[in-house]
C-alpha cells in the first residue's frame, strides 16, 4: 500500500491507495443542466436537439445551428452533451473550468492531470464494485459513468493546456536567445 501528500482544496491530505473515500471530493454535478461547448469551426454555441425514432423512443444529440455540424446520438441527454465536448469538433474549455474536481488549485495543467489520473482510477474501481453489487442503483451506475466522462474531458482538456504550455514556454526561450544573440552581435559591432 504506497502512501502519497496530495494538496487538495488547500489542505494537504495523505492517503493510502486503497482509501477511496479520501480522494475522490466532488461536487453534485446536475447532469441535466452540463453547459455545452463551443463548435471549434464557427465558434457558435451548438443546442441540444431531440430526435423521436420509429418506435417512439427518444434520442439526443448536439447539433451546430450554424454550421450543422452534429454530435454523437445519446439516450440520455447528458451523454449526448458530454459526448460532444470531448469530440473533435468542440472547443476545448480551460481544465479550471472542471469545478466538480476543483482543478483551479493546481498551479499547472501537468498537476491537476495527475491528480485527474488518480480520480479516474477511484470512479473506475467505484463503478467496477457497483456493477458487481446488486444493491447499486441503476442512477448510482449512471452518476458514476457521468463523472468518468467528465474526467476524461478534464483529462483531456489538461493534455491540451500542457502542450499549449510547452509550446508557449519553448517559444519564450528561443525569443530570449535570440535576443541574447542580437545583445551579443551589437556589442560586438
Amino acid at each position: 500500500m504506497t502512501k502519497r501528500i496530495v494538496v487538495f482544496k488547500g489542505k494537504p491530505k495523505t492517503y493510502s491507495s486503497g482509501d477511496d473515500k479520501s480522494i475522490v471530493y466532488y461536487e453534485a454535478v446536475n447532469f441535466s443542466n452540463l453547459p455545452i461547448n463551443e463548435c471549434v469551426s464557427c465558434r457558435t454555441r451548438p443546442r441540444l436537439s431531440k430526435m423521436v425514432r420509429n418506435d417512439n423512443s427518444t434520442r439526443w444529440f448536439v447539433e451546430c445551428p450554424a454550421c450543422k455540424v452534429t454530435g454523437v446520438v445519446c439516450k440520455q441527454p447528458w451523454k449526448a452533451v458530454l459526448m460532444w465536448n470531448k469530440s473533435p469538433n468542440s472547443v476545448v474549455p480551460h481544465y479550471t473550468d472542471f469545478w466538480m474536481f476543483h482543478l483551479d488549485k493546481f498551479k499547472s495543467p501537468t498537476d491537476a492531470h495527475a491528480w485527474l489520473c488518480i480520480v479516474k482510477q477511484v470512479l473506475e474501481r467505484r463503478l467496477a464494485d457497483a456493477r458487481k453489487d446488486s444493491k447499486s442503483g441503476k442512477g448510482y451506475k449512471k452518476r458514476l459513468n457521468g463523472y468518468l466522462l467528465l474526467c476524461d474531458n478534464a483529462i483531456a482538456s489538461c493534455k491540451f493546456y500542457s502542450k499549449v504550455l510547452a509550446v508557449s514556454t519553448n517559444n519564450k526561450t528561443n525569443r530570449e536567445k535570440e535576443i541574447q544573440q542580437n545583445e551579443q552581435r551589437s556589442e560586438g559591432t
